[in-house]
């Protein structure tokens, strides 16, 4: 008997198609992230963020973003430097290295998003996240950092 599907030909929804083991719902990407983190890579985060920004498009993907703040926040120890120390170096990508509207630019974006978590939750780092923010606000003469960083 074939599986039934709903109009457009898909999957009726809650159903999985065979051999599916992406997540899926509201912690999606946030069971994704985590997979990712594991491997300790700065170089396999940034594939992977990319790979999902949604980029080119009307919008990045922001659960995903968000996804990693929230993660971020949580974090301690050698796991947390890491993250810090990531999403720090992509807040300086320059314009040619993360063009506006394509999955490089997603970098910068959460990369801004993440150490703004960080402060929150990590009182100690509040001033280093905060300074570096500023370097990418419209007023410090980088209009392309802010755009890029969502504070446009």
């Amino acid at each position: 008997m074939a599986q039934r599907t709903h109009r457009a030909g898909l999957h009726r929804p809650g159903s999985r198609a065979v051999g599916s083991r992406a997540p899926r719902g509201p912690a999606a990407p946030t069971v994704a992230v985590e997979a990712v983190l594991q491997t300790g890579d700065a170089a396999s985060l940034a594939r992977y963020r990319a790979a999902h920004s949604r980029l080119p498009g009307p919008r990045g993907n922001l659960e995903l973003a968000h996804a990693l703040a929230d993660i971020a926040a949580g974090c301690r120890g050698n796991r947390l430097a890491w993250i810090w120390t990531t999403n720090l170096e992509w807040t300086r990508l320059e314009e040619r290295a993360a063009p506006e509207n394509t999955p490089e630019a997603f970098l910068p974006f959460c990369g801004a998003l993440v150490l703004g978590a960080i402060a929150a939750a990590h009182p100690k780092r509040a001033r280093a996240a905060f300074a570096r923010l500023r370097a990418c606000a419209p007023t410090s003469g980088s209009a392309s950092c802010a755009r890029r960083s969502g504070t446009l």
